[in-house]
């Protein structure tokens, strides 16, 4: 999915040789997200939001503002999670109704947003400097608190429940039922990206450009530099074996 300065929105295909255009979105202004499957995609805009049926090329407006710097699509494809302020909305992707509306987080915005594996659960950060994990069939959420700033991005474990999460401050935290909050290693900078690989290692990244990559002990495995960004994001690749950045 490209969206260049000047004209529409297109989807290409990886061997680049066919183009579909996304009409009326020449030169939108914000950003996109896609699903797991490449079906759909949600554009956040300054003033709007908007869930694309990609196969279609539909657009469904939803009618809110959204500062995520991190929506969710479920595994499945058929939910949407977005931050609209301190709550958490949830859409059907199919008809892009409202279906669940999550209450919880105080004294800022919500930021990002991950659904479990199984999609029973949804882990949140906010500006309240919590990370919470939410019983989506309760709408009851488990809080975590301690980190030193705020929250940057988190990652949900396969189990549902363990957590890790990266802050402004430069700590990545480990939160389970038998480590609370255990820092795994401490950039002493702004951490914007985090990631979980194979065989439980976890990569994080801070803005001066350092990457590390350590075990659950904390144990460092390797260490590299990389050109400085205010904002890098971490991916792991499919098989969890290596990451890629993006700045």
């Amino acid at each position: 999915l490209v969206q260049p300065e000047d004209a529409d929105a297109y989807l290409r295909d990886v061997d680049g040789t066919r183009k579909h255009k996304l009409p009326g979105t020449r030169g939108a202004p914000g950003r996109w997200f896609l699903d797991h499957h490449g079906d759909l995609a949600l554009h956040l805009g300054d003033h709007d939001a908007t869930l694309w049926q990609l196969t279609t090329r539909t657009p469904h407006p939803l009618g809110v503002t959204s500062p995520s710097r991190r929506p969710a699509f479920s595994a499945r494809g058929d939910r949407l999670a977005l931050a609209v302020g301190h709550d958490i909305h949830i859409h059907d992707t199919r008809s892009a109704a409202l279906v669940q509306r999550l209450v919880g987080h105080e004294d800022g915005p919500v930021q990002s947003l991950q659904f479990a594996a199984d999609d029973r659960r949804l882990v949140s950060t906010g500006v309240d400097r919590t990370v919470r994990s939410w019983d989506l069939a309760s709408g009851q959420s488990e809080v975590h608190a301690g980190l030193e700033g705020l929250p940057t991005e988190a990652e949900l474990f396969a189990d549902g429940r363990s957590i890790l999460a990266v802050s402004s401050a430069g700590e990545v935290r480990l939160f389970d039922t038998r480590r609370a909050g255990k820092v795994l290693t401490d950039h002493a900078a702004p951490a914007t990206g985090l990631a979980l690989g194979a065989d439980r290692r976890v990569a994080s990244i801070d803005d001066h450009g350092r990457l590390r990559i350590h075990d659950l002990d904390g144990r460092s495995i390797a260490a590299h530099t990389v050109s400085p960004a205010p904002q890098i994001h971490l991916a792991a690749a499919p098989d969890a074996r290596s990451f890629a950045g993006l700045a």
